[in-house]
């Protein structure tokens, strides 16, 4: 039930249309079990981590010796089509980001991790890349089991993901939302128990 309430938030970025339906310019859509691109050819996922901005650095990892734009570029010259933006919801609330080279990444140093994520898909658009966010971890000190801990609620998870939903619902850039990488145990499926069922 808990997942599901999430999901229903996310649903928008990947909307279900008929086959003869195209969808919109961008947007991708499903057709039974296949996903179209919005001219009805089938999209396959080929996707990267980028990750940092789960890290106390805030920010993805490497852009202290490239540029953002040279990033994208390098994705998607290899053939990606996805990144997957791992974050984590202490960088969300944070006011500042770490290890960019001003040099290479003049217009970054500036701005607050939720800032740079609007940079980072923008960009990541403007190279014909699609984006899935992952709620990696609660803070940037370890993963967590759960997709709560005593710093970091149920309630902010579920908020964060509410303000990210918002914020990209109409962006066809931001295709999904991995809502907690990869729960353990305690965590169940099905259990019962409302403190550890992800269900």
């Amino acid at each position: 039930m808990l997942a599901a309430a999430v999901v229903a938030l996310t649903v928008g970025l990947v909307a279900p249309l008929s086959a003869q339906a195209a969808a919109p310019s961008g947007w991708l859509h499903t057709s039974g079990s296949k996903i179209l691109a919005s001219d009805n050819s089938v999209y396959t996922i080929k996707a990267v981590n980028w990750f940092g901005m789960e890290t106390s650095n805030c920010a993805p990892h490497g852009l202290w010796s490239i540029s953002l734009d040279q990033g994208m570029r390098e994705i998607a010259s290899m053939g990606f089509n996805t990144i997957r933006l791992p974050f984590s919801n202490e960088c969300l609330a944070a006011s500042s980001t770490t290890s960019i080279n001003q040099n290479l990444n003049p217009t970054l140093v500036s701005l607050t991790p939720l800032q740079l994520m609007d940079v980072v898909i923008a960009r990541a658009k403007a190279y014909g890349l699609h984006v899935i966010l992952d709620r990696h971890r609660p803070d940037s000190g370890s993963q967590s089991a759960l997709w709560y801990t005593s710093q970091y609620s149920e309630q902010k998870w579920i908020a964060d993901w509410t303000m990210l939903a918002t914020r990209y619902l109409n962006d066809p850039t931001v295709i999904g939302a991995d809502l907690h990488n990869e729960p353990h145990d305690p965590s169940c499926w099905g259990c019962g128990n409302a403190a550890t069922d992800w269900q």
